[in-house]
């Protein structure tokens, strides 16, 4: 394989993931980000493709912008379904945490350290759910530009707008 289509590869690779991404963590209500993550590579391609067939240079651009909306949209889903999961089944990390409070007498320093699986999660990191450790116990929050739900150790989620 050339190096051009190396390259060709890595760019439509990198674009579509930065999509997803966008999506995924995506908490605007309305959103540009997928066509955004797809410009650069719109813009590239041409170039790359000149030689090899010249409807194929002309047509790239608007295929990697569709494609970049395409998986920007099933990001979206997927960061909206961890946000409604954080709603509905946030309380389970702060049991989690409890547990782990109770077992070794100190909360974690992340939620990687507990040993059950938590809600809210999404394909690429950062996770949906924000966790911090404080001098009195912990602080957890999620939410989008509406609304943040937070919650601490003493403290179930609470909305705030």
């Amino acid at each position: 394989m050339s190096r051009r289509w190396t390259f060709v590869a890595l760019l439509v690779t990198v674009t579509l993931l930065a999509s997803y991404w966008l999506g995924e963590h995506n908490t605007e209500l309305v959103s540009i980000d997928g066509l955004l993550a797809g410009l650069p590579a719109a813009a590239v391609l041409p170039f790359m493709l000149w030689s090899w067939r010249k409807w194929g240079a002309l047509l790239a651009p608007f295929a990697i912008l569709f494609v970049s909306i395409a998986v920007w949209l099933g990001g979206a889903i997927e960061g909206i379904y961890a946000q409604n999961e954080c709603v509905g089944h946030g309380e389970e990390a702060r049991v989690a945490l409890a547990k782990h409070h109770a077992s070794h007498g100190r909360y974690p320093a992340s939620l990687s350290e507990l040993d059950e699986s938590l809600p809210c999660k999404v394909i690429l990191p950062p996770g949906v759910l924000h966790y911090e450790l404080t001098s009195t116990g912990y602080h957890m929050w999620f939410g989008d530009k509406l609304v943040s739900h937070d919650a601490t150790e003493g403290q179930p989620f609470i909305a705030h707008k």
